[in-house]
């Protein structure tokens, strides 16, 4: 479905609200066996008529019933928000459209609430939702699409559950401050097949208002696209408890922040899990984890792919963040792959692939960041600039950094970190000469002598033998290594210059 062909749905120059219809008497009995029409309420899909009073008469005698609602073809308008909640024990109801096409069902929402605020358990597929937000700009700060609101009073025993079992099906929404916003506590919510193009803010939004929502969302986003025309962010997460992207894709995402920003973790937080999706164009970077002094953890990223457009902007950028994965991804863009910012504890990346056009190094620390525990294996990068520089570190703020294996580019110096530093860093098997070195070193006689060996750190293995007559008599005694010589010492003067074949590996 082109999004020409969707907004081409919409009715040029809605009048202001025409009188809502009179209410039809609901059937005595569930009609279509087990499903009622909202036509039986009196609603009217003509892209001006307010069904607002009639949608919510609709909705309350369905989640009574638990029944499903079915909307008809055609632009419902709404003047006012609607509200899905438990009524008298009762909680379930189904609200079915046609399709989420342009021939299919819509609700249109003209008003500063969003379309529908749900509270209790429900399931919602084929049909789109379209706000006026984008193109009216102020004065509809609140209009959302959908506000998963779950936060509930505390029961006699003391409990807060919040709200569960919310399924979004083939859903499609267009010109709403925030397509779907999240408060509180909200478990087992389920968004398959879910269609974004524009939005003012952001598509998923998962800031509440700290003083009164209780935070921990869970939230699994299945075989979703991301087509925006217009909107900050992808998705926007604060106080999350477990998020899951599977098989997603934001192409071209054309955000002007993030295709995903995750800015705090819930209290008892699970993890966060990220597979099969790609992120791309947006300006700024394509992944940002933002704990900005909290320390965002448990992130798992496999066979996924971050890009950005931005000129100045990162691929992936880590900000307070511990215990994050990489596997198997493709990371690309106009600068650097993956930048450090604060403190950043536990990052692994295996197997990934890097293609930067940028000027700078593929992996880096800005000013005053900190690194404690680095792992990279099997690094796939065949560019020109540095692939990991440490330097810009904090003085003592870097350790247990590993490199292994894979190609680092053709730099001369591939991986750079300040001297005192230099032994906490280790590079394994690359294809680079910051990894092995050897040859033949002539000194012009004497006991003691020390070869530059070039490598980044104390090798783990190196070797020195004689290579000619001098160097044989001269009988080495020992040797030993250090960060920046391999150093002979032998039993007799030598006469001469003597000649040493060394080799090293880190």
């Amino acid at each position: 479905m082109q999004r020409r062909h969707f907004l081409g749905a919409l009715p040029v120059g809605l009048a202001a609200a025409a009188a809502p219809a009179a209410l039809a008497n609901p059937p005595a009995e569930p009609v279509y066996k087990g499903s009622v029409n909202a036509t039986d309420f009196g609603v009217v899909a003509d892209g001006s008529t307010d069904n607002a009073a009639a949608m919510a008469q609709a909705i309350d005698y369905c989640t009574r019933r638990e029944l499903e609602l079915v909307l008809p073809s055609g632009d419902i308008a709404l003047f006012g928000g609607l509200t899905i909640d438990a009524v008298d024990g009762s909680e379930g109801i189904k609200i079915r459209g046609t399709d989420a096409g342009t021939q299919g069902s819509r609700l249109l929402i003209r008003a500063n609430a969003p379309a529908l605020t749900i509270k209790a358990q429900c399931t919602l597929e084929n049909f789109g939702i379209l706000g006026d937000a984008v193109a009216l700009g102020a004065g509809r700060e609140q209009q959302d699409g959908v506000l998963l609101y779950g936060v509930k009073p505390v029961d006699a025993q003391g409990r807060n559950p919040g709200i569960g079992n919310v399924y979004l099906r083939n859903i499609v929404f267009d010109g709403c401050q925030n397509s779907i916003h999240v408060f509180g506590v909200v478990f087992y919510s389920y968004f398959e097949n879910i269609r974004w193009f524009a939005c003012v803010n952001a598509h998923v939004n998962g800031a509440g208002v700290a003083a009164t929502d209780k935070a921990g969302y869970a939230l699994q986003f299945f075989q979703c696209q991301m087509t925006s025309g217009q909107g900050k962010y992808g998705f926007y997460l604060e106080n999350a408890g477990s998020v899951i992207l599977s098989d997603c894709m934001m192409s071209p995402a054309k955000l002007s922040e993030n295709c995903f920003r995750l800015v705090s973790n819930a209290a008892l937080s699970g993890i966060h899990q990220i597979d099969n999706t790609v992120f791309e164009a947006s300006v700024k970077a394509a992944l940002r984890i933002d704990g900005q002094g909290g320390a965002c953890r448990f992130v798992f990223c496999s066979n996924s792919y971050f890009n950005q457009a931005g000129i100045d902007a990162d691929a992936i950028e880590l900000y307070d963040a511990e215990h994050l994965y990489f596997a198997n991804c493709y990371i690309s863009g106009t600068n650097a792959g993956l930048t450090f910012r604060g403190r950043a504890k536990r990052i692994n990346l295996a197997n990934c692939e890097f293609q930067i056009a940028g000027n700078v190094p593929v992996v880096r620390t800005l000013p005053g960041s900190s690194v404690h525990g680095l792992d990279i294996v099997a690094p796939n990068y065949d560019g020109g600039q540095r692939f990991l520089e440490l330097g810009n570190a904090a003085v003592g703020q870097i350790s247990r950094i590993h490199v292994s294996g894979g190609t680092l580019g053709v730099s001369a110096t591939p991986v750079n970190c300040q001297p005192q530093d230099a032994n906490k860093v280790m590079v394994l098997n690359t294809n680079n000469q910051q990894t092995r070195g050897g040859g033949v070193a002539a000194f012009g006689g004497g006991n003691s002598f020390a070869i530059a060996h070039g490598l980044l750190g104390r090798p783990a293995r190196f070797s020195v033998t004689p290579a000619n007559a001098a160097a044989g008599d001269a009988e080495i005694r020992y040797v030993e290594a250090d960060e920046s010589f391999i150093r002979v010492q032998c039993k007799n003067a030598a006469g001469g210059e003597t000649k040493w074949a060394w080799q090293a590996e880190t």
